[in-house]
């Protein structure tokens, strides 16, 4: 064999090689490329289908935290209202920081005047009843959490210091001053203020779709 002949068929070996590399890379590269494309197309469905549910679980959730949330605000209102009243019946009578003392002879005045925070706490407790109803369809751990602490715990604890207060009007001896440190009552209504903004938060998280693995 002539080396000409063994240069061409040397030639044609190398060509045929480099052909074969170049069309395992080249399908290489488009398998790459296909894999690539069906992994985006694959996130993209599941991006889809994630914020689907999503959307169908905030429009769920809409139907009773949206009342609730109307609920809380309305409590607020109310609990504003009974600060405002009881300031007003008690400021008069302050003889310390966080201590009033009524005089025998003005107790029935006093009494009177105690009279007017009735209708606000009478709202407190309808706005605790609604928003205790509405309670039961929330399946949130956190917000569950918060509300059982403003229902339980922090409106509970705000009536009990104003009825503690009458109780104890009621019973001090008649024609003697009435000595009350009323901080307790004051303490209990700014932590429902605390209480109900938390409660609130949560549900403006739940319903811009924050936290759906909670549930």
């Amino acid at each position: 064999m002539n080396d000409l002949l063994l240069g061409v068929i040397i030639g044609g070996l190398i060509g045929l090689v480099g052909s074969a590399i170049q069309g395992y890379y080249s399908l290489k590269g488009r398998r790459e490329e296909n894999l690539s494309r069906e992994r985006q197309q694959s996130t993209q469905i599941q991006h889809e289908k994630d914020s689907q549910l999503l959307s169908r679980i905030i429009e769920r959730r809409a139907r009773y935290l949206d009342p609730l949330f109307d609920q809380l605000d309305k409590l607020l209102i109310t609990v504003h209202d009974f600060q405002d009243k009881l300031l007003k019946a008690i400021v008069p009578y302050i003889c310390k920081e966080k201590e009033i003392q009524v005089k025998g002879a003005d107790k029935q005045e006093f009494i009177q005047k105690l009279k007017t925070v009735e209708s606000a706490s009478s709202a407190i407790a309808a706005s605790n009843t609604e928003i205790f109803e509405t309670s039961m369809k929330v399946t949130d751990k956190k917000l569950v959490k918060l509300l059982e602490d403003l229902i339980t715990e922090k409106l509970y604890s705000l009536m009990g210091a104003y009825y503690k207060m009458n109780i104890s009007l009621q019973k001090s001896t008649t024609g003697h001053d009435f000595m009350y440190d009323f901080e307790a009552l004051l303490k209990s209504i700014k932590d429902v203020n605390v209480s109900v903004a938390l409660t609130n938060r949560r549900i403006e998280l739940l319903l811009a779709g924050a936290d759906a693995g909670d549930e």
